[in-house]
């Protein structure tokens, strides 16, 4: 769509199979990726990249690990933090968040967090303004400022959606799975209910 979504048109050469996650890049906007459905390492593409406005799409140029069953997992999550525009998050369905180099030189990939993230479902990346990344995975809320990861132990109950405000990123917002929405203030270390209006 190129009228904020009045009107739509269909891209031609999609990558095939379901298509979990798109993101743009913050530095040109022809450039996409797409994360898409897990399956069969021999016969799966579970990460895209196109670099004229979704026209045409290549298989990435590196795959992720396969998992022991021979597959490999779906991506479900990616994301590009402004301030690290080299940088692309993507998120899976239990194995974890991968850090790719997209750079001119770009050439590979790391697990975010062993300890933390290794067998974690991802379902929302979350770039702050500056340098802090959000993580929104089925076991909890995660963040980083560079390499190092911290799990959020004070979220009031289970989220099942976040947002980050896109001018200061100590700005937290959550959705729980019964009590309706919250807002941190200071990062993720206090909480309050934010349910005026919403009829919860």
């Amino acid at each position: 769509s190129e009228d904020s979504g009045r009107t739509w048109q269909t891209v031609n050469f999609a990558p095939k199979g379901i298509i979990n996650a798109l993101v743009v890049h913050p530095r040109n906007e022809a450039v996409l990726f797409a994360g898409t459905a897990g399956g069969p390492i021999n016969t799966t593409n579970n990460l895209w990249r196109s670099e004229d406005s979704g026209q045409s799409w290549q298989k990435f140029f590196v795959s992720l690990p396969n998992q022991v069953d021979g597959t490999v997992p779906a991506v479900t999550a990616l994301a590009i933090a402004p301030s690290q525009p080299a940088i692309l998050y993507v998120g899976t369905a239990g194995q974890g968040i991968y850090r790719f180099d997209v750079g001119p030189q770009g050439a590979g990939y790391r697990l975010a967090d062993k300890t933390l993230l290794d067998h974690a479902h991802i379902r929302q990346i979350m770039p702050g303004p500056a340098d802090q990344v959000y993580v929104l995975a089925s076991e909890g809320i995660f963040v980083t400022g560079g390499l190092d990861w911290q799990k959020l132990e004070t979220v009031p109950e289970t989220a099942i959606s976040m947002a980050v405000d896109p001018n200061n990123d100590q700005v937290l917002y959550a959705g729980g799975a019964s009590n309706g929405a919250y807002r941190s203030g200071d990062g993720g270390q206090t909480w309050q209910n934010v349910n005026e209006g919403l009829g919860l």
